[in-house]
């Protein structure tokens, strides 16, 4: 018997994924898209498509008609480029929408698509405010599903992966690190890091959680703790390509980001370079392995398998027209690029750098922020420690262990 799943955010990298999944899995999909939406991620995938839009309710309404189980992996990732006020509409209020249609509907089981930044917390034990709006608005999201379960037992499981590489990346999201070094021989890299996650690993724990999932729990997805120096070097290796890995110093980036957010104040419009979107590359966000692999029942792929079907993808699908850049990407040709083109770009490069290193002591106060990622004490296995590197002025995250948190 084939169950009816409604897909949101079923063309972004992780959408994408989980849609190829369900179909091996044999369920009916249904995805749903908007009408500017790029669908070549889903390509050759058969799932049925229905236009909705969280924002309207009464298009939800059609979507969810008829499906059992919701998977909610949309987000608005354009921090930077849209005002504060859009990411939370999306993010918050469509899924409170969602939310609403779902327990009308009365589906089985909800799995909310979260970020594992959503489990940093300062002094007082608070989400921070202010830091990041991407991350604001998931954590934002995030309590909305958690207010449901807790006041109505609303059937929801919450995934929260860290960050995500592999194929499928149509718009590209995270794979623009991957784009950044496909493209340019000369590899611009910040001084901070992530936790890298195969993105069929994330997918895979979005359906083991639809099967055994326990409601009211937020799986931490973590995998392998990066340096962008070390993710870049393993690029290195497993494509094959060379490339020259320039690592700016934090107040280089810092320096470029509060040139962003002055031209922001003059111009009156959001630039993706800014004193907001300066703050991650500087800052090595890594996280405890958890046990929620083990949980759910998912056999982990590697990292380095996840890069090289990225850098397939890219090579095959990744000439198009980014329209929140406006940049052209032109991964199929980044094994034989353009010398002139190359030569200029790898200028402006350069003198880009030049600049911000001349007037980065302008900008070296020290943030001074402290983060703490609370986890339960039964999934730590044993790590009690700090789990992160401090990064140049960025802020540091500890580990500790909590029992009385309602996530696994």
């Amino acid at each position: 018997m084939k169950f009816k799943v409604l897909l949101i955010g079923a063309t972004g990298l992780l959408g994408s994924n989980i849609a190829e999944l369900l179909n091996l899995q044999r369920f009916e999909v249904k995805a749903t898209i908007r009408k500017t939406s790029d669908i070549r991620s889903l390509k050759g995938i058969p799932v049925q498509l229905a236009v909705a839009d969280l924002s309207d309710i009464e298009t939800l309404r059609a979507a969810i008609r008829g499906c059992e189980n919701v998977i909610h992996a949309a987000a608005e990732k354009a921090q930077g480029e849209i005002s504060f006020e859009k990411i939370i509409a999306f993010d918050c209020k469509g899924t409170a929408n969602l939310i609403e249609v779902a327990r009308e509907e009365g589906i089985k089981k909800f799995i909310h698509i979260s970020s594992a930044n959503t489990f940093l917390r300062n002094e007082d034990n608070d989400r921070p405010k202010g830091f990041n709006s991407y991350v604001e608005s998931k954590s934002g999201a995030e309590d909305k599903v958690m207010k449901a379960f807790k006041e109505y037992g609303f059937p929801a499981v919450i995934i929260s992966p860290a960050f995500m590489i592999g194929s499928r990346d149509s718009k590209p999201s995270s794979g623009e690190i991957m784009m950044r070094f496909l493209n340019n021989k000369f590899v611009l890299c910040p001084s901070g890091g992530k936790s890298f996650v195969p993105v069929k690993n994330a997918a895979a724990c979005a359906l083991a959680a639809l099967h055994i999932g326990k409601t009211g729990a937020n799986y931490l997805i973590s995998d392998e703790n990066l340096t962008y120096t070390e993710f870049y070097r393993t690029m290195v290796k497993v494509s094959g390509l060379k490339r020259t890995i320039i690592k700016l110093p934090a107040t280089v980036v810092s320096s470029a980001g509060e040139l962003g957010t002055l031209a922001e104040k003059v111009s009156g419009k959001t630039r993706r370079s800014n004193r907001e979107n300066a703050v991650l590359p500087n800052t090595c966000l890594f996280y405890p392995e958890t046990m929620a692999f083990e949980k759910l029942g998912v056999r982990r792929s590697s990292l380095n398998k996840a890069i090289s079907e990225g850098v397939c993808w890219f090579s095959q699908n990744g000439s198009q027209k980014n329209d929140r850049s406006k940049t052209r990407l032109k991964v199929k040709n980044f094994l034989a690029p353009s010398s002139s083109k190359l030569k200029l770009k790898t200028h402006l490069s350069l003198l880009s750098l030049l600049f911000c290193l001349l007037i980065s002591p302008l900008f070296t106060q020290a943030q001074n922020l402290s983060y703490t990622v609370y986890a339960a004490g039964s999934d730590v296995g044993g790590l009690k420690a700090v789990c992160t590197r401090i990064s140049g002025n960025s802020f540091s995250i500890s580990l500790e262990t909590r029992l009385n948190l309602p996530f696994k």
